[in-house]
């Protein structure tokens, strides 16, 4: 098999042959590799950069977002990722990529936010065709109007939402189970 990478892969765009890098399967392996802090773990003080390096590290359960950290950062517990996000809020649980919880860099927050604003949710989603644009712009601005000046766990945000709304048993019941 050839090990040129980019010459199997990825058009070239019209470049020259002496602008185009050719790497090797391992080459490239190693570059991804070390990227991701996986060929050689991080110093423990290191866990905001290490987090912001990776863009954020999935953190539906927070307990596999640690050990994702802990592959990455040397000497690193459960605890000082706890640590890092509720004393020293060096690290921010939120949703952001894909509507999922993410553990990002704190001083990341601010463009992560302002991503999410030009992928507003005001679109017709394929994940929930039956709400057209009109009623996902009241739900974002109920969401927007909870929010103000507090802070609300998921679950208290649907309840604060179908609230607002006025949503019938029915509804309510959908729209909390979405949100939470």
């Amino acid at each position: 098999m050839n090990s040129s990478i980019v010459e199997d892969r990825f058009p070239n765009y019209g470049l020259s042959d002496s602008m185009v890098v050719k790497l090797s399967r391992a080459q490239v392996n190693s570059w991804r590799l070390s990227r991701h802090h996986l060929a050689t773990r991080a110093r423990k003080e290191q866990v905001e950069k290490v987090v912001s390096d990776l863009c954020g590290v999935q953190a539906q359960v927070l307990s596999y977002a640690a050990l994702a950290i802990w592959a990455r950062v040397e000497g690193i517990t459960r605890q000082d990722v706890q640590d890092a996000l509720w004393k020293h809020r060096s690290l921010v649980k939120t949703w952001c990529m894909r509507g999922t919880l993410h553990l990002i860099s704190a001083s990341d927050l601010s463009v992560y936010v302002a991503a999410r604003k030009v992928t507003s949710v005001v679109k017709r989603d394929w994940l929930t065709p039956e709400i057209d644009v009109e009623e996902r712009k009241r739900i974002v601005g109920a969401i927007r109007e909870a929010l103000d000046g507090r802070i609300l766990t998921r679950e208290r945000l649907a309840e604060e939402v179908v609230k607002r709304l006025g949503m019938s048993a029915s509804v309510r019941k959908t729209y909390a189970l979405r949100l939470g």
